[in-house]
C-alpha cells in the first residue's frame, strides 16, 4: 500500500514515531532541568514498575493479560455485551463483523468525551447504572444497536455519516439519558461532535465509502484491501486514519486550513510573542482507537505488522500516576498561571508522560523476562499503568483538581480529562 501524502505540516504530526520521538526529547530537557515547572525524578521510575508488576500478578496470576481497548469496558461485570450484540446482527462475513467492530471501535472513542460527574446510564445488559468512559462506551454499543446511527433501517448495527448528520438534541438526550440541566451542556457537545462526525466521513468518500455506503469502518477495510489482504501495517493504519478523521477534533494547533487534532503549539516560555517552536502532537483519540481495532482485526484472522510504533496515550491517568509516584514534581506555586503557562506546563505533563510510560514497559519487560511482542505497549496499559492510575486518582481529589487546570483546554471537550 502506498504511504498517505499528507503535506509537510502535517507529516510530523500524524507519524507515530515521529511523536514517541517529540516526547522523548522533552523527557531529556526535564532531566536536564530545562523545563520550567516540572522535576523529573527517573529513578524512581524502576519501583513504580515494580509496584505494576506486582498488580498485574496478582490480578492475572495466570499471565493471561487482555489488550487495551473499548471491548474491556464492553465485557466488564462478566458480561459480553459486543458478543450478545454481534451474535444477533447476523454477519455473514468476517469482513461484514469487522466494519461493524469498526465502527464500533471509532465511535467510542468520538463519544468519550466530558460529562457531568452526576450523569449515569443504564445499562440494558445488566440493569445497573454505569458512568464515566464506561457508561459512554455501553451508551454507544446501545445506541448502534438500536439503529440510532444507520441510515438504513433494514441493517441498524452500523454507523453511517447521514445518520449522523441527522441527530438532534432532542433524540438523543432521552436515549443518552443526559435530560436536564446538569447535561444540557455535554448533550450539546456530544451532538454537534457526533454531527461532525458525520461531516468528516461524508467528505471523504475515497475513504470511507464502499458501495454507496460512509462508514468510517470502510477506512479499516480499506487500509487491508490495499494492503492486498496482507498482514495491516499498524503505522499505515494510524496515518490513513489521521488523514481522514483529524477534523472532527477542533481547538488544537492547525496550519492553513488543516485541523491537526490532539496537536498543540508549544511555545519557548521566556517570549512574550513567539514564533511555535514546534508542535506537539499527542492524538489520544485516534491512538485509542488503534488500540480498540487490533482485536476485531485479529477476530477477522488479519495480522497487525509494527504494533510496537503506537505509542503510550498520553492522558490524565498516566499524568496523575506519575505525579503520585514522585516520577513527575510539579513546582509549588501561590501564583496563579496565565492561559500559556498553564498550556505549556499541560503539554510537558503530556509529553513526559508518553516517554516514562515508555520507560516502565521497558522496566516490566525487564521484570517478566519479556520482550515486546510478549509484553506489547496495549497490555502494559490496560493490565499495568491504567488500574493503578484510576486507583490511585481515586484517592486524590486534590491532584485530579490541580491536574485538570493543565489538563483540559478551554472549550476542549473531547479531552476528557475529567477532575
Amino acid at each position: 500500500m502506498s504511504e498517505p501524502s499528507p503535506l509537510p505540516e502535517t507529516a510530523a504530526v500524524s507519524d507515530p514515531v515521529k511523536m514517541r520521538e517529540a516526547a522523548h526529547e522533552v523527557w531529556v530537557a526535564a532531566c536536564a532541568g530545562d523545563v520550567p515547572r516540572i522535576t523529573v525524578r527517573a529513578e524512581r521510575l524502576a519501583p513504580l514498575a515494580q509496584l505494576l508488576a506486582e498488580g498485574m500478578e496478582r490480578a492475572f496470576p495466570d499471565m493471561q493479560m487482555p489488550p487495551l481497548g473499548c471491548w474491556r469496558w464492553l465485557e466488564a461485570d462478566d458480561t459480553d455485551r459486543w458478543g450478545v450484540v454481534a451474535s444477533g446482527a447476523g454477519f455473514v462475513t468476517a469482513e461484514e463483523m469487522l466494519i461493524a467492530a469498526a465502527d464500533l471501535a471509532v465511535l467510542t472513542a468520538v463519544m468519550n468525551i466530558d460529562v457531568a460527574p452526576t450523569w449515569r446510564f443504564e445499562d440494558p445488559f445488566t440493569g445497573n447504572d454505569v458512568n464515566g468512559e464506561k457508561g459512554l462506551a455501553v451508551a454507544a454499543l446501545t445506541l448502534m444497536s438500536r439503529g440510532y446511527f444507520s441510515a438504513d433501517p433494514a441493517r441498524p448495527f452500523q454507523v453511517n455519516a447521514e445518520a449522523l448528520l441527522a441527530l438532534s438534541e432532542e433524540e438523543l438526550g432521552p436515549a443518552l439519558q443526559m435530560e436536564g440541566d446538569d447535561h444540557s451542556q455535554a448533550l450539546q457537545c456530544m451532538t454537534g461532535h457526533l454531527q461532525r462526525f458525520g461531516e468528516v466521513v461524508g467528505l471523504r468518500s475515497d475513504l470511507f465509502s464502499q458501495k454507496g455506503a460512509l462508514r468510517p469502518g470502510h477506512g479499516v477495510l480499506k487500509v487491508w484491501q490495499e494492503a492486498d489482504r496482507m498482514a495491516v501495517d499498524t503505522g499505515m493504519l494510524f496515518k490513513t486514519l489521521f488523514n481522514g478523521l483529524a477534523p472532527l477534533w477542533t481547538g488544537g494547533a492547525e496550519r492553513g486550513d488543516l485541523i491537526l487534532a490532539d496537536a498543540w503549539e508549544d511555545f519557548p516560555a521566556d517570549d512574550v510573542e513567539p514564533a511555535p517552536s514546534r508542535i506537539l502532537s499527542f492524538q489520544a483519540p485516534l491512538v485509542s482507537i488503534v488500540y480498540s481495532l487490533l482485536e476485531p482485526l485479529a477476530w477477522a484472522g488479519i495480522e497487525m505488522e509494527n504494533l510496537e510504533v503506537l505509542p503510550p496515550i498520553a492522558d490524565f491517568d498516566h499524568v496523575a500516576l506519575l505525579i503520585g509516584a514522585g516520577v513527575l514534581e510539579l513546582e509549588a506555586s501561590d501564583a496563579e498561571l496565565g492561559e500559556a503557562e498553564a498550556q505549556a506546563t499541560g503539554l510537558a505533563l503530556r509529553a513526559l508522560s508518553l516517554a516514562a510510560v515508555d520507560g516502565l514497559a521497558e522496566e516490566l519487560r525487564r521484570i517478566f523476562l519479556a520482550d515486546g511482542a510478549m509484553l506489547p505497549m496495549t497490555v502494559v496499559i490496560a493490565t499495568g499503568t491504567r488500574p493503578a492510575a484510576r486507583a490511585a486518582a481515586l484517592e486524590n481529589s486534590d491532584l485530579k483538581r490541580q491536574l485538570a487546570s493543565f489538563l483540559s483546554p478551554g472549550g476542549v471537550f473531547w479531552l476528557p480529562f475529567r477532575a
